[in-house]
């Protein structure tokens, strides 16, 4: 009996063992349920931050880069191109101002012919106008020889008559 009171308490020691493990084994399991629920939280947290991350740098794709992902080495380019598009305005912006002050020379250079063609029709004007008055004076002359050719021819005539009614 001894024995048998010794496995009876062996038994029962290995029953509360048992349920003290089976206690042990659900707060484990309990536990282990709270971790994983816990990874779960942790990895959607995690995909929450990536998708964020990911939207955030999208979001700056789009701002900087007009919706085409962004990638270091475009938007290096992009500076050169901007950079050389730059040079290129200012290099416009001469060539414009250069043609400005051509235009404005050739204004410039049209105006001083126009004033010289001006004075040449002014000195044409002046020089048909002398000229009108020489061949007006240059008629009046002639027209005062004939005068003067037609006043001798009757003066002649006047004294041949006289002379032919005295002889």
């Amino acid at each position: 009996m001894k024995r048998q009171t010794a496995l009876a308490l062996l038994v029962r020691v290995r029953e509360r063992r048992g349920q003290a493990l089976d206690r042990a084994a659900g707060l484990a399991m309990a536990a282990l349920q709270r971790a994983q629920a816990a990874e779960c939280a942790a990895l959607e947290a995690e995909r929450e931050a990536q998708a964020a991350h990911a939207a955030e740098q999208q979001k700056m794709c789009t701002l900087t880069d007009c919706g085409v992902t962004f990638d270091i080495a475009a938007l290096l380019a992009r500076q050169h191109l901007g950079q050389m598009l730059k040079v290129r305005v200012a290099q416009q912006q001469t060539e414009v101002a250069r043609r400005a002050a051509e235009t404005a020379q050739g204004q410039a250079d049209l105006s001083a012919r126009r004033a010289a063609v001006a004075r040449n029709r002014k000195k044409i004007d002046a020089l048909g106008d002398d000229l009108a008055q020489v061949l007006a004076g240059l008629e009046r002359t002639a027209d005062d020889l004939q005068d003067e050719e037609a006043e001798e021819l009757a003066i002649v005539r006047i004294f041949r008559q006289a002379r032919m009614v005295a002889a």
